[in-house]
């Protein structure tokens, strides 16, 4: 009964690990890359590689304190505005699907939604030099370094296991 219990245990850390790894590996783009959605791994990876390696990357606590806020306005910032991108694409099927099209309206509510991607590419481009901003010219050259050892893949020495948390030392 013993047996059965901790093979269960040890089932359900493998599958959380396992689930761990791929979203990580999804949000910094090393299973594939979207072409529209690539501003936006990247913030995320490079927001995930610093937190899981602050004491390697020596983030002071302010520094630390800076990246978390600029990636909650950030996250913030990119769920209403997915938001509003995903309702004016609801908006537009409907009117697709009208026997007669409204060109105007259709033509506009391309022109709002496009608006809003250009919008969250500039939020974007911006929370990236917000981050560079944050480092010192040393702690960029790190992430540099490590950004280079995770996107060698699982497969080499280091990989992307080197950026997860707790392996911060290759």
């Amino acid at each position: 009964m013993k047996l059965i219990k901790t093979l269960s245990v040890c089932m359900v850390i493998m599958f959380i690990v396992g689930i761990s790894f791929t979203a990580f590996s999804a949000n910094c783009g090393f299973m594939g890359k979207g072409k529209q959605d690539d501003l936006e791994k990247k913030f995320m990876c490079k927001v995930i590689m610093l937190m899981s390696n602050e004491e390697e990357m020596d983030l002071t606590e302010d520094q630390v304190k800076n990246i978390k806020d600029l990636d909650f306005k950030t996250q913030k910032e990119l769920i209403m505005t997915n938001a509003e991108i995903e309702v004016l694409g609801l908006e537009m099927n409907v009117l697709m699907k009208s026997d007669t099209l409204d060109t105007a309206a259709i033509n506009n509510i391309i022109d709002k939604k496009y608006d809003l991607k250009k919008q969250k590419a500039k939020s974007l481009v911006a929370a990236l030099a917000g981050i560079k901003s944050i480092l010192t010219e040393e702690q960029k050259t790190k992430l540099r370094e490590m950004y280079k050892e995770c996107k060698k893949g699982p497969m080499k020495e280091g990989g992307m296991m080197a950026c997860m948390p707790g392996n911060g030392k290759r």
